[in-house]
């Protein structure tokens, strides 16, 4: 997961035309793997990113980790556009599955979910690079 993590993150920064050293804040999720320290922490050296870059892990957000990180980092550089947020999900699924369970259920879930990580880069200055502007974000929770 941490390696996946540091290929995703290094295809981004590269793809925006950036180093690690221009990286602000770091938003990392990775809720299949309880590993400590964090991939925020593992990225901080593998990359390596600057010391004093703004690490908010968020390990525990599942699923919806992906656009409520990217709503976060959305409303980071809404603040100071002059911010870079790396978001940088990795998951290892593979540590889920029951190796003894042949349901078709599990071969289901085996069919459709691997280990796997992405990232992107979120800044308030758009450049030629660009492919998505976030022109609003919301956060609300649901109770229960």
């Amino acid at each position: 997961m941490q390696s996946y993590g540091e290929r995703a993150a290094r295809r981004a920064l590269r793809a925006a035309g950036l180093d690690a050293a221009d990286v602000d804040c770091l938003i990392t999720s990775h809720s299949t793997t309880p590993a400590l320290p964090g991939l925020d922490l593992s990225l901080l050296n593998r990359l390596p990113l600057r010391s004093d870059v703004l690490l908010l892990p968020a390990t525990q957000w599942a699923c919806i980790a992906g656009t409520r990180s990217l709503a976060l980092a959305a409303d980071l550089v809404a603040t100071d556009p002059d911010r870079v947020v790396l978001v940088v999900i990795a998951e290892a699924l593979s540590t889920t599955y029951q190796p003894a369970d042949d349901t078709l259920e599990s071969l289901i879930v085996r069919l459709l979910f691997a280990d796997t990580a992405v990232a992107v880069v979120v800044t308030g200055r758009p450049g030629p690079e660009s492919v998505l502007r976030v022109d609003a974000v919301w956060h609300h929770t649901l109770p229960g």
